[in-house]
């Protein structure tokens, strides 16, 4: 039976994270999964820019597998976002594949016809995964691979010396970083800034839009991030008119000890060849140093064609650790 988990009910919740949790973790060193409260704040959130269904698959009262779907709201109104785990004690049952299908009847009601999922992988299994279970999974049912990712990771601490190095900027740009809100001067240039990291960076195959940035839809994310534990550093770069030009973003969890984990990063395209990427990442690295010095490494996911961004974090000291195939699957 397949029952949808009531996002306040916290032990519901709960069991539901359980079975993610252990299906993330099972042989694989390489996974970074949510922590349950972070999780717990995504359901809970206002649907703005998206819309979330938890899933459960019982066998005599127990959660033995998860499906989870994301709904876009506001943009990519074709698409639809899925991810199924199965409790490792309870995996060639069936489960995942009736969660899958399940996923798809919702997404299908929902009037979705593109579905997209990842999954990520041993480093040594190349580009594809070939071989994955999750990549295999996907495949059988229908996915085909739309993009390759790279999980890169940075021990720390870092050089400052090194990173003060690496990181000038140059005028007429001015550098920001902040731990708090966008204050309302920027919030207009952001939004359209970031509304467009989806569709600068490498897309592949993936049938993908611009997203839609507004004032609620920034807001709703900070107080999810400040609600899941996530404390994100944010460094801006600002033209002459205080217009965001680029942009770096990098969390820490509170949930997550050890780990910080570097988000999206951006330059205008008219503002590029002036090392504001580098510039910002760097930025942001100098006030980890200082905010959490005893943090162990910093994660990050790449475009494997996203030569240009893999060669910066290559300076930065990044080195190659798993990768993630982006699964896309085109309804009739």
């Amino acid at each position: 039976m397949i029952v949808e988990v009531d996002p306040h009910d916290d032990a519901a919740l709960r069991a539901w994270h359980d079975v993610y949790l252990a299906a993330e973790r099972h042989e694989r060193p390489f996974a970074v999964p949510w922590m349950f409260e972070e999780v717990r704040a995504q359901v809970r959130a206002p649907a703005v820019a998206a819309e979330l269904v938890s899933l459960a698959l019982l066998e005599d009262g127990v959660v033995v597998a998860t499906g989870g779907l994301r709904l876009p709201l506001m943009d990519n109104l074709e698409v639809a976002s899925l991810l199924v785990h199965s409790h490792p004690e309870h995996r060639r049952r069936g489960h995942a594949t009736a969660m899958l299908a399940h996923l798809e009847r919702l997404a299908v009601e929902r009037g979705r016809r593109v579905l997209t999922s990842t999954t990520d992988h041993a480093y040594e299994l190349g580009p594809t995964g070939a071989g994955d279970a999750g990549v295999e999974l996907l495949r059988r049912h229908g996915f085909d691979h739309a993009l390759g990712d790279v999980q890169q990771t940075l021990d720390l601490p870092v050089d400052p010396d090194r990173l003060e190095a690496l990181g000038p900027v140059r005028a007429p740009y001015e550098l920001v970083t902040t731990t708090g809100e966008l204050w309302a001067d920027v919030l207009p240039s952001y939004c359209r800034l970031a509304g467009t990291l989806v569709t600068e960076a490498p897309t592949g195959d993936l049938e993908q839009e611009a997203e839609l940035f507004d004032e609620e839809r920034v807001r709703v994310e900070e107080q999810q991030l400040r609600e899941s534990g996530r404390t994100r550093i944010r460094t801006l770069a600002l033209d002459p008119r205080g217009d965001v030009v680029a942009f770096s973003e990098l969390d820490v969890p509170r949930h997550d000890p050890g780990r910080a984990y570097q988000q999206g990063t951006l330059v205008a395209r008219e503002h590029r060849g002036h090392g504001l990427g580098t510039a910002v990442k760097v930025a942001n690295l100098l006030r980890l140093r200082e905010l959490e010095p005893d943090l162990e490494r910093v994660i990050t996911y790449n475009a494997e064609v996203n030569e240009h961004m893999i060669r910066v974090n290559a300076l930065l000291g990044f080195r190659p650790t798993a990768r993630l195939a982006e699964m896309q699957k085109r309804l009739a």
